[in-house]
């Protein structure tokens, strides 16, 4: 029993490891707070940001007051267009 759990575990482990999209969030508070307040500064209401596949995930409000999703590039914050 305690094998196949530690078996489990491992495989989760490495697929969380080597998965893009779920890397883990590089940014540090200062970085963070850095990003929130240019973010402001170009009049987006965002709540709280994160490192995503390098890329920036902003947690937005938009004009209806509904939260929501936005891709950012990492150094100038240009917004990325979905497809």
């Amino acid at each position: 029993m305690k094998t196949s759990i530690a078996a489990t575990l491992a495989a989760v482990l490495f697929a969380a490891a080597v998965t893009p999209g779920f890397a883990a969030d590089k940014l540090d508070t200062a970085a963070k707070t850095d990003i929130v307040h240019r973010l402001k500064a170009q009049g987006v209401k965002v709540s709280g940001v994160e490192e995503w596949s390098g890329l920036i995930r902003a947690y937005v409000t938009d004009e209806t007051g509904r939260q929501t999703m936005k891709l950012y590039t990492m150094g100038d914050l240009r917004p990325v267009e979905r497809r």
